[in-house]
């Protein structure tokens, strides 16, 4: 009956760990399910800018047009203005989110008016609660190049951090040897190097003199000053030769590194109470496997000191039988009592010696072999005779009258 209700015990724990784990997950699910109906909410409450920034690269006098795509609420109404940026003007200040729940809203770059260089700014889009930006680059060369520049940031310069130096590859090539009219020859040119913010502010800059013959090679490196704040830059070259203006330019981030286990991670509150949940279900289902392990140990201890309990009894019930016909037999009180106490000693010797092989197995938790030894103890009962608890005072057939009277009692009638 111990083996079956152990048995249904263990099923009861994995079925309740199976629940446990398939709860996590249900609600990891109904967490994540919420996380996206949230998200979807938001997003048909706010509007939305599809493009992560504008670049573009006009030569003196040109024009161009860009578009943003702007997605919304169908008839929501949005403004939209230029930050930091002369000669650029979106196509509408106000408009409405069309019924398609999108728009295209222009952009147009006019460098009649400008300085060849680099404008770095943004469009920012605002529905009057919250405001939106693409950021916008806008390169203007001159219309005759003799000079141009690229520039190419490592991957490992991409992302740096404040106090640090960026490092970019620089390429300056003579344009007049494709011409027609036969290259220049090494030649001497000015390059600036600039960092801005996107909204403009220069960061950091620095000037150098270079001579090119055909074309030339190397890196530069621009120090990024300590008091630098985290986004987005524009590293941009400038390589100018008389009239002649090239330009480049690269975005770079300023991020401050932090150490991983620093770095907060973002849990849905949902998989958060989901996991304490199964947590806590799962210590009070093993505290209660362990509790029922130790209840039935401690059963069978209890068990076992029943039972000697017992047979202590009866033994001395046994021979206080013996006793009673070894003295009407004539033998003496005193020495029938003696030899009564030895056996009776004999009897709990051997009860402590059971009980001390239960709590052995009992510390190596081997409750099978108790529950064996148990049986085994119970089947036995004690064999008076071969225990010798027969008292010297009486014979063998006196003996055996007795036990048949005894039979019935949980002992074994064997001769020896």
């Amino acid at each position: 009956m111990v083996n079956n209700a152990r048995v249904l015990v263990i099923r009861a724990f994995v079925l309740l760990l199976v629940c446990a784990f398939a709860f996590v997950a249900l609600s990891a699910r109904a967490s994540a399910a919420f996380d996206v109906l949230t998200a979807r909410a938001v997003y048909d409450k706010s509007f939305d800018l599809e493009n992560f920034f504008l670049k573009v690269n006009l030569r003196a006098g040109e024009f161009a047009e860009r578009e943003i795509v702007v997605r919304g609420e169908a008839g929501e109404h949005l403004t939209a203005r230029v930050v930091g940026l002369p000669g650029v003007s979106v196509s509408e200040r106000a408009f409405s989110v069309g019924s398609s729940g999108e728009k295209l809203l222009k952009v147009r770059f006019n460098s009649s008016t400008l300085e060849p260089g680099v404008y770095v700014g943004s469009v920012v889009v605002s529905d009057g609660k919250e405001e939106k930006s693409v950021p916008v680059i806008f390169e203007l060369e001159t219309k005759d190049l003799f000079f141009d520049v690229t520039l190419e940031i490592p991957s490992e310069y991409v992302e740096i951090e404040p106090g640090e130096r960026v490092v970019a590859n620089v390429k300056v090539f003579d344009l007049t040897g494709f011409k027609g009219t036969g290259a220049l020859g090494p030649t001497s040119v000015r390059l600036q190097y600039v960092l801005r913010s996107i909204s403009g502010k220069v960061v950091s800059a620095e000037s150098e003199s270079v001579v090119v013959d055909r074309k030339t090679q190397f890196s530069k490196s621009l120090a990024v000053p300590n008091f630098t704040d985290e986004g987005d830059y524009v590293l941009s070259a400038v390589v100018r030769y008389r009239s002649s203006v090239g330009v480049a330019s690269r975005v770079v981030s300023v991020r401050k590194r932090q150490a991983l286990s620093a770095q907060p991670v973002h849990v849905p509150q949902g998989i958060v109470y989901a996991l304490v949940s199964a947590f806590v279900f799962v210590l009070v289902v093993l505290f209660a496997f362990y509790a029922f392990f130790l209840r039935e140990r401690r059963k069978l201890i209890a068990e076992i000191e029943r039972h000697n309990e017992l047979e202590l009894k009866r033994q001395r019930e046994l021979l206080l039988a013996q006793r009673k016909l070894a003295i009407k037999k004539g033998a003496s009180t005193k020495e029938v009592d003696r030899e009564i106490e030895r056996k009776l000693t004999k009897v709990r010797e051997e009860h402590k010696r059971r009980l001390e092989m239960a709590k052995k197995a009992r510390a190596r938790r081997e409750i099978e072999e108790m529950k064996r030894k148990i049986e085994e103890w119970k089947k036995k009962g004690y064999n008076t005779l071969a225990l010798e608890l027969k008292l010297k005072a009486l014979n063998k057939k006196e003996m055996e009258r007795l036990m048949e009277e005894w039979k019935g009692k949980g002992y074994k009638n064997k001769s020896s």
